[in-house]
């Protein structure tokens, strides 16, 4: 017997029409796209991704929006990632 719709587990109505603010900072401009694309494909979910290249961009970025999730390249920049994920969380994030 199939299971009603009401009962049925994924998304709710309502997590299928919130958009998921995503915060990607990484160096390389071919990794921040290829992140970016993979995301948008995540249906049902409408992802909202800000593409930074740099910590200042990011730094910028926090100060606009609310951000849900990061994606950080540890590496970035010669190996800063960890300074930078220090330094998002000490600006709130």
């Amino acid at each position: 017997m199939p299971i009603p719709p009401s009962q049925t587990s994924g998304p709710s109505a309502e997590a299928k029409r919130r958009v998921i603010q995503v915060l990607a900072l990484d160096d390389q401009a071919v990794d921040l796209e290829m992140l970016e694309r993979c995301l948008r494909g995540m249906e049902p979910w409408e992802i909202a991704v800000t593409g930074c290249p740099s910590l200042e961009l990011a730094l910028e970025a926090i100060e606009q929006h609310d951000f849900e999730l990061l994606f950080l390249d540890y590496r970035l920049d010669s190996g800063r990632g960890f300074e930078a994920l220090t330094e998002l969380r000490a600006r709130g994030f």
